[in-house]
């Protein structure tokens, strides 16, 4: 009876965890992400950019660092995007002008741009896209848009240009290297680099001019995301409205878009949970039918695993795949300069040491959290010395499945996964 009992747990387990493993959570209580409200995330290969109103996250090599204008040359630590060129390099917008680095942040310098030493109209920029000659586009909020091809600026705006406003959300270049421009009550314009074209609620299907984000799926189809709804546009003369009127959805703002070109999805967020469209079908994940962490979705982006990276205005960032989430932030491996946690056993049943290696000495803070970022249990060790420190965890009363246990010390944090079983 007892074999066929835990046989029984084992199986119910694996199906637990199967459904959990669809979803997985970032937040600041389970992670180093300084802010849950979420800006931006992209991609660089196997790094990970995410950008929030209180710093810039970088996950790389299973490791979470976070910059900020204390410890970088960020001028704000509200960051509004990342793009990446043709050569690597990031590009980083913000409330105060542009930076721009490249994989390894602090091993060299940050290159700043702004209204003071470049030609950048103003400093608080929304957008960044990146054509085929490499050069950046700049979108900024009230000072129209800038293009820098590395030596020479140019700025389009409202008073030299077919620019019909100032303020610009976001930016998209197609393959012909036109820029689209998403803008705050102009409509949406198309750029060749010599005309301009608006397309707005007069003189197009455009059922509004407030304009928050823009894709283009695999047959360029360019995607839009207003205030009254999804928007579908072949780039000529076809427009499809997809709105509360039509579908009967519970709200009307579109907020952001992605297309998977791979898979021939769109994904959009909006402040009731993201939609999913495929094949003529909407479907909607939200936080009481999924593990989205808040409904107010800000970013979408997706990596080469397929994970969807799904940023959140107050619930961190949630990832989503639908055949498991596929990403690699392990256990840091001990070394002398650096704070860095392991544990063992991992899995384990109701007990785990965990090894904490100090760089120097500190008071050190351990906190449990489940997959939701609800934090279950604290622990506080004052005056810890630097070398190797050693906690062993009762986790007794906790229900099987998967944790995270944030280390802090007076100048560092890191956080570890665990696994209940």
């Amino acid at each position: 009876m007892k074999t066929k009992a835990v046989i029984f747990f084992l199986m119910l387990f694996s199906f637990v965890q199967a459904q959990n493993n669809t979803w997985l959570v970032y937040n600041q209580g389970n992670s180093s992400l300084p802010s849950n409200y979420v800006k931006v995330i992209n991609f660089d290969g196997a790094v990970t950019w995410i950008g929030t109103i209180q710093g810039l996250a970088v996950i790389k090599d299973n490791q979470w660092n976070v910059y900020n204008p204390s410890n970088s040359d960020l001028q704000s630590d509200y960051i509004q995007c990342v793009s990446v060129d043709n050569t690597g390099t990031k590009w980083i917008g913000t409330l105060n002008g542009v930076v721009s680095v490249d994989n390894s942040p602090s091993q060299r310098g940050w290159d700043v741009y702004n209204t003071s030493n470049s030609g950048l109209p103003l400093n608080n920029v929304t957008d960044i896209a990146v054509d085929s000659y490499n050069r950046k586009w700049i979108a900024t909020w009230g000072g129209g848009l800038a293009m820098f091809d590395g030596s020479t600026w140019i700025t389009y705006d409202m008073y030299n240009s077919g620019l019909p406003v100032n303020g610009i959300y976001r930016l998209k270049i197609d393959g012909n290297d036109n820029v689209w421009i998403a803008t705050h009550g102009g409509g949406l314009i198309k750029f060749d680099g010599v005309n301009w074209q608006v397309y707005n609620s007069s003189n197009s299907n455009l059922p509004s001019n407030l304009v928050y984000d823009i894709d283009i799926d695999l047959h360029s189809n360019i995607w839009l995301g207003t205030e009254l709804g999804l928007v579908k546009f072949d780039g000529n003369n076809q427009w499809r409205l997809y709105n509360t009127e039509n579908t009967g959805w519970d709200f009307t703002a579109v907020m952001c878009v992605k297309a998977d070109k791979l898979r021939q999805i769109l994904y959009f967020g909006t402040y009731n949970g993201m939609g999913i469209y495929e094949n003529d079908t909407f479907t909607f994940k939200k936080t009481n039918n999924s593990g989205l962490s808040n409904n107010w979705v800000s970013a979408i982006n997706i990596d080469d695993n397929g994970n969807k990276w799904i940023g959140t205005l107050g619930g961190g960032v949630s990832i989503y795949n639908e055949n498991g989430v596929n990403v690699s932030i392990e256990n840091l491996s001990l070394q002398a300069d650096i704070l860095s946690v392991s544990s063992y056993p991992n899995p384990f049943r109701n007990q785990v040491q965990l090894t904490v290696n100090l760089p120097k000495t500190s008071k050190v803070m351990l906190r449990i959290f489940d997959i939701t970022g609800k934090e279950c249990k604290v622990l506080t060790a004052e005056n810890r010395k630097s070398g190797t420190n050693t906690f062993f965890i009762s986790m007794d009363e906790m229900p099987s499945g998967l944790y995270y246990c944030t280390v802090e010390t007076l100048f560092e944090r890191r956080t570890n996964k665990l696994i209940k079983i």
